[in-house]
């Protein structure tokens, strides 16, 4: 039975078939997680907002493995 780490390095792909991260692809993957001010120009009495990404996949299992499960548990609709 072939090493399983081995065998994720040379194909660069998890049994799931995602790819396999290194730490700066990943750290890459997590930066597109951003905050976003919004406001609504035609009703300026509302104040402005924040809208948070919603994290993909990856995103979303690396939040939890660090103990972000809140942002992890973003959907999106």
């Amino acid at each position: 039975m072939p090493d399983r780490r081995a065998l994720k390095t040379r194909k660069k792909k998890l049994s799931n078939g995602t790819p396999v991260h290194s730490f700066q692809t990943l750290l890459s993957e997590m930066s597109t997680i951003v905050c976003n001010d919004a406001r609504v120009p035609s009703v300026p009495e509302i104040p402005s907002f924040t809208i948070i990404t919603t994290p993909n996949e990856v995103q979303r299992k690396a939040l939890e493995l660090v103990g972000l499960k809140q942002l992890s548990k973003r959907r999106q609709k």
